[in-house]
């Protein structure tokens, strides 16, 4: 801040200098404003990346032909001025309705925009500004809205104000949902002029250049387009390490980036390195507890554990939690705003490292920590409270066969189960889905069959298949989540079925099975609904149900043949389910179709080279063959 200082001293001495000092004063103003720790700490948190954005716009403007702010309008310059440090410094409730204020005010109090040109100007930064606001403040649409509108307005104005409109545009494109392929591909034409036109104006290492380039590589990183992505960051990379020195806060940004990117691609030792790179410059500019540089820890044992290096990975989540712990719930929310694993999830990922390393004491206490800290701090979202409860269990269950810790598990389940219960669907917490509820009921439902209670297993079971029919659309099977849903309702009834006939209810089981096969059949789900099938047929076949055993046989192929088009079932099981089928027709004297069975399975068995089988598929069509009168033996392919 000092070097700012002596920067802008010459206070008025050309427009950009004053408009530095003006911001900086505001930078100042907020930080020594009375506000609870709350809301102080992250605005300090903030301080390094306001005073980088302020050099930034310095340096912009002392590239560009500034005319000083007329009197008339220094309230508004003011306004907006001190908006921006506020945004700066990671506010955005209030700077957004003060930007509001000062739109609807340049719109109603001056006399002609049109006709002034400052004003239209400042009309066109509050716009640019109240986008990036609205962004930071999590809503899109609105940001998306406030930069069309600067993009139009800004058509007349200099060159800088166009392609500062079109970068905000562009910021609040890429968080919209849902994606328009259209938008986005005219967007990415126009920053890539835009990215050109400025490295002409200005060269290819000047801040406006680079900011364009590192828009677009968020765009294209945003699509799926990786490659290209890579390309623009490290060339924003070089701009920004060229004319700020290699440690910066804008380099910092595009670190994690490149690391995802290499990571996306295929692990790789570059992963590591970008990550490697972010922690030590994070350590140099902020110091070590500050939560960027829990952040770059937490991207560095992502990489880590990607790559198997779960040494570096474990000695990162441990340096990251250190960090999480100094800094106190006032940081915190900031590591979660910025996707970082705050406590919980740091430690459930430490979990897993130990887990890997085969560290079984060390593994279920990080567990045991995770799940401590949700009950401690998710009291007032039940959704995630219940989802640490499943993780925990599912840990347990993982990693041991021991009774008392399976009960443990179960009981971990069992709190889950019924948080949502007395919160699933109800108006206070719309995000906890009854869809999420079956979750969790046909979790503790396979962990009581587990463990031997089948009964109680059974009931459960029940009562997540009551809840997937409750919230599925029986006139759109594929609707959102509609493939899941009967995906699930099928495994249900499959594991219903199984109990049903561990208890004798045979003629149950039958019935399950059938309900599973038709859930299947509704979404394509072939592989699945082939194994039903064939579950089914030999149920029929050993209580004598020949015939009705035959058609289950007859479905069970169907459904596998089905399945090798879309590749759901492997080529051995498709070869398995002809040969049931070639023998259940054989025994029930249909030798003719018997013979074009085998023939099936004497053909599938040489293409994956079984020849084992291939003998039992010829001396099939041999037999059967034999069974056949001339005309019949030829109508079926006999040799």
């Amino acid at each position: 801040m000092q070097r700012l200082r002596q920067l802008v001293a010459a206070d008025g001495a050309n427009p950009c200098q004053a408009e530095a000092a003006a911001h900086l004063r505001s930078v100042e103003a907020t930080l020594l404003a009375d506000a609870p720790l709350d809301q102080l700490a992250p605005r300090v948190a903030h301080l390094d990346e306001a005073l980088f954005r302020l050099q930034l716009r310095l340096d912009t403007c002392l590239d560009s032909e500034v005319a000083p702010t007329s009197p008339q309008h220094a309230p508004s310059r003011q306004v907006l001025t001190h908006a921006r440090a506020r945004r700066w410094l990671g506010e955005h409730e209030g700077p957004s309705a003060e930007l509001r204020d000062l739109i609807h005010a340049l719109d109603t109090r001056t006399p002609s925009v049109a006709a002034d040109p400052e004003a239209k100007l400042l009309r066109v930064e509050a716009q640019v500004e109240l986008s990036a606001t609205l962004l930071l403040g999590g809503d899109p649409s609105g940001a998306h809205e406030a930069a069309r509108e600067a993009r139009d307005r800004a058509q007349k104005l200099s060159v800088r104000e166009q392609l500062a409109a079109l970068n905000a545009l562009a910021r609040a494109q890429i968080e919209r949902r849902p994606v328009d392929e259209e938008q986005d591909a005219e967007l990415a034409r126009a920053l890539d002029a835009a990215q050109a036109r400025a490295e002409t104006r200005h060269g290819p290492l000047h801040p406006i250049t680079a900011e364009l380039r590192v828009t677009l590589a968020e765009l294209l990183y945003a699509r799926g387009q990786l490659e290209g992505a890579r390309d623009l960051y490290l060339a924003a990379l070089d701009a920004y390490g060229s004319t700020h020195g290699w440690q910066n806060v804008a380099s910092a940004r595009l670190l994690p980036r490149l690391s995802a990117i290499a990571l996306a691609i295929g692990p790789s030792d570059d992963a590591l390195d970008h990550a490697r790179a972010w922690v030590a410059m994070e350590h140099d500019l902020v110091g070590r507890d500050h939560p960027r540089t829990a952040l770059a820890l937490a991207q560095l044992a992502g990489a880590a554990i990607r790559v198997q290096d779960f040494e570096l990975a474990a000695e990162a989540l441990h340096q990251h939690l250190a960090i999480v712990e100094v800094i106190g719930p006032a940081l915190q929310p900031l590591l979660r705003a910025s996707g970082s694993p705050p406590l919980i999830e740091a430690y459930r990922q430490l979990a897993q490292i130990h887990r890997r390393r085969g560290d079984r004491p060390a593994m279920l206490a990080s567990d045991r920590s995770a799940l401590a800290i949700a009950i401690d701090t998710l009291g007032d979202d039940p959704k995630a409270l219940a989802e640490s409860y499943v993780v925990y269990a599912g840990a347990l269950f993982d990693s041991t066969r021991d009774p008392a810790e399976r009960a443990e598990a179960i009981v971990a389940l069992e709190t889950a189960v019924d948080l949502a219960r007395r919160h699933a669907g109800t108006p206070e917490h719309p995000e906890f889905t009854i869809r999420q509820r079956a979750l969790f009921l046909e979790e503790l439902g396979r962990a009581l069959e587990l463990q031997g209670e089948l009964e109680r297993a059974e009931q459960i079971n029940q009562e997540a298949i009551d809840d997937l029919h409750a919230v599925l659309d029986p006139n759109d099977p594929l609707s959102e989540h509609g493939g899941s849903v009967r995906s699930g309702i099928s495994e249900l009834e499959h594991a219903q079925a199984q109990l049903a006939l561990a208890a004798g209810r045979e003629a149950e089981a039958r019935a399950r099975l059938a309900a599973a096969i038709e859930q299947c059949e509704r979404i394509d789900r072939f592989g699945r609904a082939s194994t039903f099938a064939a579950e089914l047929a030999e149920l029929l076949e050993r209580a004598g149900e020949g015939a009705a055993a035959l058609e289950a046989r007859r479905q069970a192929h169907s459904f596998a043949s089905k399945g090798a088009g879309d590749m759901t079932i492997h080529a051995r099981d498709i070869t398995k389910a002809a040969l049931l089928l070639a023998q259940a027709l054989e025994r029930e004297g249909h030798y003719a179709e018997a013979v074009q069975a085998f023939i099936e399975v004497r053909d599938r068995s040489l293409a994956i080279d079984d020849e084992r089988l291939a003998r039992v598929g010829e001396d099939g069509v041999e037999v059967n063959c034999g069974r056949l009168r001339p005309r019949e033996a030829r109508a079926a392919g006999c040799p």
